[in-house]
């Protein structure tokens, strides 16, 4: 079963920052990356709108039981349409990015994942382990690839299975290389301590997804709240 974890600065920090970060380069504008040249870009992939949350108060959390919390990464938005070699990225508004961020999309091409579409957030890392969107808006280095929902696998389309048992199906991919493609987890505990969490590591927030929510592309919905 899908089981969230409990997380606070000292379990955020080592889970964000990569273990060569320090070697990578920062300073390298996105758009002069070259990629190995192992990834083809997806002829017929076509861009695919994530589905949205809504801004809420604490008070739209009726039973927290019922609901996981994630935090909000300080990053893009970033649709992953892959099928062996194949990947491509596409930002919110369907603008495609993979030669803009090479190295996720190598990344992912190295999963060899069949007919799979993630959903997730670019983000640029600072030296403190914590995402930093002034560093990403300057094309700084190192990047990752926060992979937090899985809308295809293997053929089969999951927009319809729970956030449960989609996050299940992420999980068991094993995705995460723990240098640019990462999978957090949810935040196990209350929605007071997950917003504390997000202030001390100065990121954007929180979002709440309900436990049994359907995924629905570009949807703003109620399923998903953003808090601050």
């Amino acid at each position: 079963a899908f089981a969230p974890t409990r997380s606070g600065e000292n379990w955020l920090i080592p889970l964000m920052k990569p273990a060569d970060a320090d070697a990578q380069p920062t300073s390298t504008p996105a758009t002069k990356r070259a990629s190995s040249g192992a990834t083809k870009r997806t002829a017929t992939a076509k861009p695919v709108a994530p589905m949205l949350a809504k801004a809420g108060k604490a008070f739209d959390i009726d039973d927290e039981d019922d609901w996981a919390f994630e935090m909000k990464w300080d990053g893009y938005r970033c649709v992953a349409v892959c099928d062996g070699g194949q990947v491509s990225l596409f930002s919110r508004t369907g603008k495609d990015m993979t030669g803009t961020y090479p190295e996720i999309a190598d990344a992912l091409a190295e999963r060899d994942l069949t007919d799979t579409v993630l959903d997730g957030e670019v983000v640029a890392i600072g030296p403190d382990g914590v995402p930093s969107f002034s560093r990403l808006q300057q094309g700084q280095r190192p990047l990752q690839y926060m992979a937090f929902d899985v809308l295809r696998h293997d053929g089969d389309a999951l927009k319809n299975e729970t956030y449960e048992e989609r996050r299940e199906v992420l999980e068991a991919l094993d995705l995460d290389d723990r240098k640019v493609i990462r999978v957090p987890k949810a935040f196990e505990g209350s929605l007071d301590d997950a917003v504390e969490s997000s202030r001390n590591l100065k990121l954007e927030g929180v979002v709440a997804k309900r436990r049994d929510s359907r995924y629905r592309r570009g949807a703003r919905s109620s399923h998903w709240h953003m808090i601050k």
